[in-house]
């Protein structure tokens, strides 16, 4: 493992290029045409299977959700085959949108729409009205049964997330459940509280993953949730070379470009003077500008100048979790190699996984890592329900 200068702090921490380069040279992986690949392979691991093993406590976020009463004042007016709705005594806001979340039903029409304001008396609904008959100052009722996830949501945990209390104690956990069982359950009256969630869409707006509730909420309530955050990639850069000097903890560049594509935090090192496994790495302190950086620590090796060097992040995991991380890796790339070596990649990578769940592990207790009859993929193993061998 590379070295990382400063305090005990860094113990065990794995940066992103070391990973990478660590995984081409014990997976026998030479050809430096292959670094996009192994950088795809760890990042792979890091974003996608990593959070998705186990509940760890450690990544777990908080969210809430209030709902929003429902909206029934006046009537409504609309036309067989008609997407147009015509309001009387209504107050609809600029609000109700489909983005948002909202839907319609009609008294005496079977069928839920979406519903898209225009103005206080007058909306859009889709699809267009269907049934035998026209629909003339009708009752209806308005509400939102979607909502708005954290922007960092990623997935909720396997136990439950969406927490239904009153008076301040927990009343239920609501499991996330499949479309089909959602809509075969459906209940189309709004009524409190809601009982199951299930995720829908992604938001055209925003981006942010969408939650369907139901029943439809007739009144304001909030729900707390737990999640799982989402991670994005590590990377590196590269550009230019640089000058460093013995006992200092400046770092000038030539022809860099920091300020955009490095942060305080990420990880820097001079390629001369190790690589992968034999990497000595410094952290950094502040990025001043394109081609002024500072290090923590101050430089220990030579002065040098117009040197290769390289800056990346590390897995905001835990440092126990990076091993895991290149060993997932190693099981991936050998596998598709038929190499003889996975299944001792395989047993390192589950000896470390082992020991996480002794410390990290959230809620459920029977969810084991599993290898595939392969030997080749990671997968889990969930004995509560025997689904065998889930990606």
């Amino acid at each position: 493992m590379g070295v990382i200068k400063g305090t005990t702090t860094f113990i065990g921490v794995i940066p992103f290029t070391e990973l990478y380069e660590r995984l081409l040279n014990l997976g026998r992986i030479d050809s430096p045409n292959n670094s996009d690949y192994a950088k795809g392979i760890i990042n792979d691991s890091y974003t996608r299977t990593l959070p998705r093993v186990e509940d760890w406590e450690i990544v777990v976020k908080q969210g809430n959700i209030q709902t929003v009463p429902s909206y029934n004042t006046g009537t409504a007016t609309v036309t067989v085959g008609s997407t147009s709705v015509t309001g009387t005594s209504t107050v609809w806001t600029s609000a109700m949108t489909v983005d948002a979340g909202y839907k319609i039903k009609f008294s005496g029409n079977r069928d839920i729409y979406t519903f898209e304001y225009v103005s206080a008396v007058s909306a859009t609904i889709s699809p267009s009205l269907s049934g035998p008959s026209d629909l003339t100052t009708r009752n209806y009722v308005v509400f939102k049964d979607e909502y708005e996830l954290a922007s960092d949501h990623d997935r909720f945990l396997k136990n439950g997330s969406v927490y239904v209390k009153s008076d301040g104690r927990l009343q239920d956990t609501l499991k996330e459940v499949p479309r089909d069982l959602f809509q075969e359950d459906y209940v189309v009256g709004p009524q409190d509280p809601i009982r199951r969630v299930r995720q829908s869409r992604v938001s055209t707006t925003t981006g942010a993953k969408m939650l369907q509730v139901n029943p439809p909420p007739s009144t304001q309530y909030n729900y707390p949730y737990d999640y799982i955050k989402k991670f994005s990639p590590m990377s590196e850069y590269s550009t230019g070379t640089v000058l460093v000097t013995n006992a200092s903890t400046t770092v000038t560049g030539t022809d860099t470009f920091w300020a955009s594509n490095i942060s305080a935090g990420d990880y820097f090192r001079i390629n001369a003077n190790g690589i992968a496994e034999s990497s000595v790495w410094y952290k950094i302190a502040s990025v001043t500008d394109n081609t002024t950086i500072v290090l923590e620590t101050a430089y220990g090796e030579s002065t040098e100048s117009l040197m290769e060097y390289a800056v990346c992040d590390s897995p905001e995991f835990p440092s126990e979790f990076h091993e895991f991380i290149l060993y997932d890796g190693l099981v991936i790339v050998t596998g598709e190699q038929g190499d003889s070596n996975t299944a001792g990649f395989s047993a390192r990578r589950d000896e470390i996984l082992s020991d996480l769940k002794k410390n990290y592990k959230s809620r459920r207790t029977n969810v084991q890592f599993r290898i595939g009859d392969d030997g080749i993929r990671s997968g889990r193993y969930d004995r509560e329900d025997d689904m065998s061998y889930r990606r």
